[in-house]
């Protein structure tokens, strides 16, 4: 097994930098030269579900591996300390606007939304109480973006205790267990965008074989990365670039998605988490002081965007001009 020790990725940062400007951009909703350039930009949520995957998986494995067992309550106190205090801060500046701009019902389901995070379902309420995502209603909806904190934080729930399970029981077949799975989710998000796309959308079953993928990558990591400095190094995390930025640019609300569609955005993360390094240019482009700087506020980014949006929309057609103060507000 490699070191877990000293296995901080300044290109992971990056990578969040490209997920969080590209969500930032398509919420944005910019049309310029008449068209909307970043209509695939939905997909940096998926760029975040797989280094998520990467990340815990990472931290249950070390952890298992040099202490032979695991800590649930400090696991926990970890992802608490660092999810809750910013969402709490963004509720609680949330409501004096929410008290003035919204009508009385609107104000009910906006507490009704802050409640559902809170308990990490929002991906669940918004199913059964909104439009479809993207939609101008829905755009209005402050808290509407906690869906994908909500899936996380149902993967981090039920993925530890399936990780220690196979580990223990199963850890020669670990690495097959966890692509079984992978394959299962990922023919239920293709065959559930026929049956019912916004359930597909919202679904955490639809969703865990990206963040399964994330899985892989770690354990590759951890105890059979090797040493490649070829070709292979060097080209596969251009490719991966392309695949990422190929998405954000040409997807649009009608590309299914989750889907069979959705590889061609995870397979450009894999290759960049697989194979980039300080050594190769995508690595140093990603390893960019900005591009890191970006990615280490990108979840306060997130939390902060979406609101911001949704209260500025209220009651007016915004311009160019209205959405490049929304996100210079939001950092």
């Amino acid at each position: 097994m490699n070191s877990p020790k000293h296995f901080y990725r300044a290109e992971i940062d990056g990578l969040r930098a490209i997920a969080v400007v590209s969500v930032i951009l398509y919420h944005a909703q910019f049309v310029l030269l008449g068209r909307d350039w970043f209509e695939g930009g939905f997909i940096g949520v998926d760029i975040f579900f797989v280094i998520s995957g990467y990340l815990i998986t990472r931290i249950i494995l070390s952890e298992l591996q040099s202490k032979g067992s695991f800590s649930f309550l400090n696991f926990y106190e970890q992802r608490a300390r660092r999810i809750l205090p910013m969402l709490f801060v963004v509720i609680f500046v949330s409501i004096p606007f929410a008290w003035q701009e919204f009508l009385p019902s609107d104000f009910v389901e906006y507490a009704e939304s802050i409640l559902s995070s809170l308990f990490f379902l929002s991906n669940f309420y918004f199913y059964f109480s909104t439009t479809e995502y993207g939609a101008d209603s829905a755009l209005l909806k402050p808290f509407l973006h906690t869906w994908s904190l909500s899936v996380e934080e149902q993967f981090y729930f039920i993925f530890p205790v399936l990780t220690i399970i196979a580990f223990k029981y199963f850890r020669k077949h670990f690495l097959t267990v966890l692509v079984g799975l992978s394959l299962l989710s990922l023919q239920y998000s293709e065959s559930m965008e026929v049956a019912n796309a916004e359930l597909n959308f919202y679904s955490p079953f639809s969703r865990f074989w990206e963040l399964a993928v994330g899985s892989m990558l770690a354990y590759r990591e951890l105890y059979h990365k090797s040493s490649d400095e070829g070709f292979v190094s060097k080209t596969f995390p251009a490719i991966g670039l392309y695949l990422i930025l190929y998405s954000i640019l040409v997807f649009d609300p009608d590309t299914p998605h989750p889907s069979f569609h959705t590889l061609i955005p995870i397979i450009g993360v894999t290759l960049i988490i697989g194979f980039a390094s300080e050594n190769e240019l995508v690595g140093k482009i990603l390893g960019s002081k900005p591009l890191v700087w970006m990615g280490l506020i990108s979840y306060s980014a997130y939390l902060w965007h979406f609101p911001i949006f949704a209260f500025s929309r209220i009651g007016k057609d915004p311009s160019n001009f209205d959405k490049f103060e929304w996100i210079a507000l939001t950092l």
